[in-house]
């Protein structure tokens, strides 16, 4: 269930990570160089004061994220039947159990509008990261016309049942 990272360092270029589940790589690879890293100190180079001040900032920053997600946040959900797509203002919110992501329904704020249980998620894009060809050229037009902000186009793809994938796309 819970992923942890393996960082490797010969010494000749930036540190190789890989991705481990139970034990088992993933086959996820990144690099942790300064760039990527910035603003972050390795766990390793601190002190067990500030090891414990930075336990204490991270789980401060988890407790008010969670406390605002739950609550839920506003985006721009992009409903897509196939045929046209339908950008709504809405909010996106993770209940209380942490079990699912969910788009509330702009017509009533009782209801998800999308349920999405996060241990289905399967790839999460951005359209800093994945850029144009994850998003389509369509899409990435009609966010620009709309008036939002591409840069914040996320993409959630996530499997129900295991021959059915549903991307979920919302503008945050």
């Amino acid at each position: 269930m819970f992923r942890t990272c393996c960082c490797a360092d010969d010494g000749t270029g930036p540190k190789v990570c890989r991705v481990l589940h139970n034990g088992e790589e993933t086959g996820d690879i990144f690099t942790s160089d300064a760039e990527q890293l910035h603003g972050y100190s390795a766990v390793n180079a601190m002190t067990p004061r500030e090891r414990e001040v930075e336990v204490m900032r991270l789980q401060a920053l988890v407790t008010d994220f969670l406390k605002q997600v739950t609550r839920g946040m506003p985006c721009t959900y992009v409903r897509d039947d196939g045929l046209a797509s339908d950008m709504i203002q809405t909010k996106y919110r993770i209940p209380k159990g942490i079990v699912d992501l969910e788009v509330v329904s702009p017509d009533d704020v009782k209801k998800a509008e999308v349920t999405c249980p996060l241990a289905l998620i399967q790839d999460i894009f951005t359209f800093i990261e994945d850029g144009h060809a994850v998003f389509g050229d369509e899409l990435v037009s009609q966010v620009e016309s709309a008036g939002l902000e591409k840069e914040l186009l996320l993409m959630i793809v996530y499997a129900p049942k295991p021959a059915m994938i549903i991307k979920l796309l919302v503008v945050y």
